[in-house]
């Protein structure tokens, strides 16, 4: 699908909305199948913006567009919840799912768990916890089906954001693991891995490239996705510098100078796009930035790198899932 028929798919779900979908959508929440109703109402447009996005009504009013972990359609919900009208006394709209109540029951393959009876083993790792489930039910169950079930009931506790920001490696046991406790517990655990205040923060790192020479970056801390949802373009800007006091690695006077550049780009960019990480060695420095690839942030990149004799845009690429910097993900 085309940025042009995405707008478009977008501006007519939102026209609908206004000149009465909102309240059709209203009367079906009481109709006595309220689930066929709003399929008839909201499939359709929803699917027209992006076939991998999934609608869900709440009780509160919440219409929620999400991209249930499908990478290429995150871009999509996040653009069709920009374009959003304000919240009233009625309605308002999310991209993600919040979480829920740990004790409710999930359900993947024909198979229900209730969340009340899981446990979890924890260990901190990198910039989350990875998690390993357990439920009675798990013992005998197929692989995979443990895996969604784990995977479901962890993101209803957290909700999407915080599931996709904190969790690492995710696994569903069918013993019970040392030192467990309750899933209802998940998210206080979270809340001592998350920053103050929910801010980025930058990581420091260090490593050897395939020459073995030293290489140094700085990445935001989470580098996930789901914190620029609209940003489904990487680009790459590389600039050379002098070597500085070590072998490759940049001087006080390059620091400065990339410092400025960093900042010129994401002004440049605004509320389209963002620098997300940046690697230096061998006298060259790579600027990792992710952008809105339906808007005209690429023209604007390069303009500013154009005024840089040093300097070269070296990518321009979609990659919805961030996968260009997953080295420097943790």
């Amino acid at each position: 699908m085309t940025c042009d028929e995405e707008r478009s798919a977008i501006a007519a779900f939102w026209d609908w909305w206004a000149k009465g979908g909102a309240l059709h959508v209203d009367l079906a929440r009481e109709a006595s199948e309220p689930g066929e109703a709003l399929d008839k109402l909201l499939t359709e447009r929803v699917h027209a913006i992006h076939p991998g996005l999934r609608w869900e009504v709440g009780d509160d009013g919440v219409l929620v567009v999400t991209a249930e972990g499908d990478h290429d359609a995150l871009a999509p919900a996040a653009r069709w919840l920009a374009s959003a009208p304000a919240p009233d006394e009625t309605w308002s709209f999310a991209d993600l799912r919040p979480a829920g109540d740990a004790d409710s029951e999930v359900s993947a393959s024909g198979v229900t768990i209730d969340l009340a009876r899981c446990v979890a083993g924890v260990q901190v790792a990198g910039q989350g916890v990875n998690v390993t489930l357990h439920h009675p039910i798990f013992a005998g169950q197929p692989a995979e089906v443990r895996r969604a079930l784990a995977e479901l009931a962890l993101e209803q506790v957290l909700g999407e954001e915080d599931a996709a920001l904190w969790l690492g490696a995710v696994s569903a046991s069918e013993v019970e693991p040392l030192d467990a406790f309750a899933l209802s517990l998940i998210p206080s655990v979270i809340a001592q891995v998350r920053p103050p205040d929910d801010e980025l923060n930058w990581a420091a790192l260090k490593g050897e490239d395939a020459q073995g020479r030293e290489v140094v970056a700085l990445a935001e801390h989470p580098l996930r996705q789901i914190t620029g949802r609209r940003f489904d373009t990487y680009a790459s800007v590389e600039v050379r510098y002098g070597r500085g006091r070590r072998a490759g690695l940049p001087g006080r006077g390059d620091l400065k100078a990339l410092t400025a550049l960093h900042d010129r780009l994401d002004h440049a960019l605004g509320d389209d796009g963002r620098v997300v990480a940046h690697q230096s060695s061998a006298g060259v420095r790579i600027i990792h930035l992710f952008i809105d690839g339906c808007t005209d942030a690429a023209e604007r990149l390069g303009a500013v790198v154009a005024s840089e004799r040093s300097a070269e845009v070296s990518a321009v690429v979609a990659d919805p899932g961030w996968s260009r910097v997953r080295h420097l993900a943790g």
